[in-house]
């Protein structure tokens, strides 16, 4: 069984010292300290446990939605490609150069039978 009890930050104020980039770095920290297959090692090793992956999931969501700076989230969202029918004729020579990448050919340059 792995849970855990209180993880304590200011949501939108700056400490002393501190900066919108010292808050993101902490978020970071955060994000590395529960996904990194080494600092779950580490945990292993001294009797702990991961967070199950649902657990896991949530805090680092709302860490993500609530860690602010100057009332903006400190983590930018991923950008992400939206792929839909107007985007398919851009993608479709990338595509077609790809797949020439892996395919599979003999000695004599031809392809081969698969």
């Amino acid at each position: 069984m792995a849970g855990y009890s209180y993880l304590a930050m200011r949501k939108d104020t700056i400490r002393k010292g501190g900066s919108c980039e010292t808050r993101a770095a902490t978020v970071a920290y955060w994000e590395w300290f529960h996904t990194s297959p080494a600092a779950n090692d580490i945990a292993r090793t001294h009797g702990f446990s991961p967070l199950p992956i649902i657990v896991r999931n949530t805090v680092l969501a709302r860490l993500k939605k609530d860690i602010l700076c100057n009332h903006v989230p400190v983590v930018k969202p991923t950008p992400y490609l939206d792929v839909n029918q107007s985007t398919i004729p851009v993608l479709s020579p990338f595509m077609t150069i790809l797949s020439q990448s892996y395919s599979v050919r003999r000695a004599d340059g031809r392809p081969s039978a698969r």
